[in-house]
């Protein structure tokens, strides 16, 4: 099936940045079968030895999509610092494909959420309406898929600051 399938490539797209990267992580619905659809991209976190410019970066490989979340070590470690929430994500609940130490050894420490943690879920859920308002009349399933999100960032910011618990997938929103 498609799952297995994504699953093998994101091993061997890995295996190819193994030697100039310091970790890679999955993260994303790629890693649960119950959210990864035959639309889903493959998410990495990379993280390098020295800072990187551009913080996303967009891959094919195999007929996937591949978006690569890439950050230096220090700029990694301020981001968790920060509370920036995809890092605490990829801490909680990444799937770690490569690692020399770093990852193991911020995840031992324990980054709690911040305040910014939420800012950040609400900002990206109001991209997200935004982009479904830009996308209404463009394209049916692009507008839904954004509606989608933004309901998913908003839910993830409600269940931190009501809860104080980092959630990720459908499934663990809903529950």
């Amino acid at each position: 099936d498609k799952f297995k399938i994504a699953q093998k490539a994101v091993k061997d797209y890995a295996g190819k940045l193994k030697r100039e990267s310091l970790c890679i992580v999955q993260i994303g619905s790629s890693l649960r079968q119950e959210d990864f659809t035959s639309e889903s991209d493959l998410d990495l976190l990379v993280i390098y030895r020295e800072p990187v410019e551009s913080s996303i970066r967009h891959e094919s490989f195999r007929h996937f999509d591949i978006q690569i979340v890439q950050q230096g070590k220090n700029q990694f470690i301020k981001s968790l610092k920060e509370g920036i929430p995809i890092y605490l994500v990829a801490l909680k609940f990444g799937k770690v494909l490569h690692d020399n130490g770093i990852f193991q050894k911020q995840k031992n420490i324990g980054y709690q959420p911040t305040k910014k943690s939420i800012e950040m879920w609400l900002h990206t859920a109001s991209f997200n309406l935004s982009d479904a308002f830009m996308n209404y009349s463009i394209s049916g399933y692009e507008y839904f898929k954004s509606l989608r999100n933004a309901a998913r960032e908003f839910s993830r910011a409600i269940i931190l600051k009501e809860f104080g618990e980092i959630v990720e997938g459908n499934k663990a929103i809903i529950e």
